[in-house]
């Protein structure tokens, strides 16, 4: 589509093309509204970005420049690039062995490695960068060169999710239609980290896993069965749950209590199972464990599903995608400049190079408000996760002695340097995230303080424990390293802001997208009349011209 639009006037102005506002501006056009559906940057995703090889290098080098300064100090300004870039913390890239390289590499020794197929504009852009560090090595300078020539076939995810089998977004997807336009694969690998043996052990998350796992002693494995049972049986035995204490114990304490599971078995159906902590309270973890079993098998062995090429991105663009077909109008890479106000209502935005848009409604993120506009509130209970992502040259050897080694989530129990879960989510090529042969190794935490608290050295002890091998470990390829922000809507203050703007929050630090589904619904209603059905069944949908 061109830039300028002779139509200028809509319904509901959607800005940015993350998933919580791909969702609104897919099912608001799907329900017949207006949409026009704007973003700063020139591909899709905003703070749910998917990115290739030279696109993460680019995207490293951009948060590590200097914050723009407005362009203009007035009070209705947006000043998006700026804010977005004060989200995150401490990012950085590293190849191969470049951070334990300590004697100097003379220059003319690092370009040697480099084959005459890559274009002196890579060399200069990409690759020089590495060399002037003083810390690279010919495999650092390898590892660059490997990267740049399969730049394309890396979906790198920034914030990586997963979608419970049984949850609101699958529910969404398969009735609406939507879910055509992707395709997953089941997540059917889960492991836990034993402190005690440095290893990853599997997740007993089925009968049949059950009673085939040897490290599981009978009499456990019956507890297991009878509490798995318990869980998703409508019929279940109601006095599990009475008592005076039940509301206010753990879920530890109601494990043990309740069903004598204690040890690793308890470790897993907490951390892993119910991906919570061991002080989270017992109606909270059994919710979850709940949730959990009724989710295992629909798809596959387990409980989740992963996305191909990326996981919020591209769930984003397929609701982009619906939104188009039913007339929504798209603007990508439109700097925006400035909201319009009369009498206290947003009437609409401007554009840097003058165009002007009107709507009734306006869905926005933080990044994008105006200074004007107090979101002292939200900042001051923002939370910060830690995040990394380490490419290697095969799938980690630990997670290779079981299952089909090809995508897989694990969770670190916390420790006495680490008080809450670590989540590792690993994928191959074979859901896209990487060439052939490799794996990526997602890991995030919560960091409360990333200027004076790193993760990285908890990251890189459980990326040793995975690619340790006696025989054939894997090798790093590159790693990457960044903290991010969090911020929720859900301490804005309303009363700071127009009625008229509807804002959604940042990617949050769980497992799945089920927090992003249900703002994107709510935001849908402050959009339309409740009586509107959210993303109706997929034969009310218009013939797609592919």
């Amino acid at each position: 589509m061109t830039d300028t639009l002779e139509d200028t006037s809509f319904d509901v102005i959607v800005i940015g093309t993350g998933l919580i506002e791909s969702i609104v501006a897919g099912s608001l056009a799907r329900s017949g509204k207006k949409v026009l559906h704007l973003d700063s940057n020139q591909q899709y995703g905003s703070n749910w970005s998917v990115f290739n090889f030279k696109s993460l290098l680019d995207w490293e080098r951009q948060l590590k420049s200097e914050p723009l300064a407005a362009k203009d100090k007035v009070d209705d300004g947006i000043n998006y690039a700026a804010s977005y870039n004060r989200q995150f913390q401490n990012v950085h890239v590293r190849f191969g062995q470049q951070q334990q390289q300590q004697d100097s590499v003379d220059e003319e020794t690092l370009k040697s490695v480099i084959p005459s197929t890559v274009s002196a504009a890579d060399i200069a852009h990409y690759i020089q960068p590495v060399i002037d560090t003083g810390h690279a090595s010919p495999d650092a300078i390898a590892a660059v060169v490997q990267g740049l020539t399969q730049s394309r076939h890396y979906n790198l995810d920034t914030v990586p999710k997963l979608l419970p089998s049984q949850g609101e977004l699958v529910a969404t997807l398969i009735r609406s239609g939507v879910g055509r336009y992707m395709e997953f694969k089941s997540v059917n690998d889960m492991y836990v980290f034993d402190q005690d043996s440095g290893a990853f052990e599997k997740v007993p998350g089925s009968k049949e896993d059950i009673f085939v796992n040897k490290s599981i002693p009978l009499i456990d494995k019956r507890k297991l069965m009878k509490f798995l049972k318990f869980t998703v049986d409508e019929d279940k035995d109601v006095t599990l749950l009475k008592g005076s204490n039940y509301e206010t114990m753990t879920y530890a304490q109601f494990l043990e209590d309740r069903f004598k599971i204690t040890g690793k078995l308890q470790k897993a159906v907490i951390h892993a199972i119910s991906q919570s902590r061991a002080d989270v309270a017992a109606p909270q973890g059994l919710e979850r464990t709940q949730a959990f079993m009724k989710s295992m098998g629909r798809f596959g062995k387990g409980a989740y599903l992963c996305t191909l090429y990326g996981g919020g991105s591209e769930i984003s663009q397929a609701f982009c995608r619906i939104c188009a077909v039913y007339g929504g109008v798209y603007i990508l890479g439109q700097v925006l400049e400035k909201y319009t106000m009369d009498a206290g209502k947003c009437t609409g935005v401007v554009t840097t190079d003058g165009q002007a848009f009107t709507a009734s409604h306006i869905v926005t993120g933080l990044d994008y408000l105006s200074s004007q506009w107090d979101l002292s509130s939200v900042n001051d209970h923002a939370s910060w996760v830690s995040r990394a992502m380490i490419v290697t040259d095969k799938p980690p050897p630990q997670l290779a002695q079981e299952g089909n080694q090809s995508l897989s989530i694990s969770v670190i129990p916390p420790t006495a340097s680490n008080p809450d879960l670590v989540h590792v989510l690993t994928q191959s090529s074979e859901t896209m995230a990487c060439p052939k042969d490799q794996a990526v190794t997602y890991l995030w935490t919560p960091n409360p303080d990333p200027s004076s608290s790193s993760k990285e050295s908890i990251f890189q002890s459980v990326t040793q424990s995975l690619v340790k091998d006696t025989e054939s470990p894997a090798h790093i390829l590159f790693e990457v390293y960044y903290d991010q922000r969090v911020r929720s809507t859900q301490h804005l203050d309303r009363t700071k802001i127009p009625a008229n703007i509807h804002v959604y929050s940042d990617p949050d630090l769980s497992l799945d997208f089920e927090n992003a589904i249900l703002e994107a619904k709510e935001l849908f209603y402050q959009c339309v009349d409740t009586t509107v059905e959210f993303m109706p069944r997929e034969e009310q949908q218009p013939m797609d011209d592919d």
